[in-house]
């Protein structure tokens, strides 16, 4: 499994959820483990005017299956971290709980997150059953108490791999096929011709 793709799908995320968020906040991925202290870290370094950070990781990937097309499915464990800060606490905590509700109200996307070449930035996927999202309230770090933290966990079907390329000589659709036969244009009745190899309905190829 290429890691590279599994990042991109993440990104992916990240950026389906920026759409989702007010000006004064921002999202991005992240590529190691975030715990409270180093998501308050995250929104420390970021410039004067940002009022809140998602930052969205990947914690685990479950065990995947083919697919028809050779592509495997996979249920990834995905989080984000929601981090406010406001000079006026209540102002902080109510913009925490929106950002909260505006994330958990669109996840788990109804359809796999795939790979995203040829996917516009401005598709807008359904949401799927909320029976996989979960979301608590964490204790910001003692060097950062004017941070509020949340933290949404949820499942998300991903598709890894890709699909195997069109073979470059295409099967043939009709064989002549026959027990010992001479061969030359004198000869063609001695075969049967055995047609429908590429239709997986016409019955194995019979003639």
């Amino acid at each position: 499994m290429s890691t590279r793709r599994l990042q991109m799908l993440r990104d992916r995320m990240t950026g389906l959820i920026a759409a989702w968020l007010p000006e004064a906040a921002v999202c991005r991925s992240h590529p190691g483990a975030v715990d409270a202290a180093v998501a308050a870290a995250l929104i420390g370094a970021e410039p004067a005017g940002t009022e809140a950070l998602v930052t969205v990781i990947v914690t685990g990937l479950g065990r995947g299956r083919m697919m028809d097309d050779g592509r495997h499915l996979h249920a990834a464990a995905l989080a984000a971290w929601i981090a406010t800060r406001h000079d006026d606490a209540g102002d902080r905590d109510r913009a925490a709980l929106d950002l909260v509700e505006a994330v958990t109200g669109r996840l788990p996307l109804a359809a796999p997150l795939a790979d995203p070449a040829g996917v516009a930035e401005d598709d807008e996927p359904a949401p799927g059953a909320p029976h996989d999202v979960a979301a608590g309230l964490y204790t910001p770090p003692a060097a950062d108490p004017a941070i509020c933290l949340w933290r949404v966990e949820w499942l998300q079907e991903v598709v890894l791999g890709e699909a195997p390329a069109e073979p470059v000589d295409p099967l043939p659709t009709e064989i002549l096929a026959g027990f010992a036969p001479r061969i030359g244009p004198d000869h063609v009745a001695d075969y049967v011709p055995v047609t429908g190899l590429d239709d997986p309905d016409a019955g194995g190829g019979q003639p």
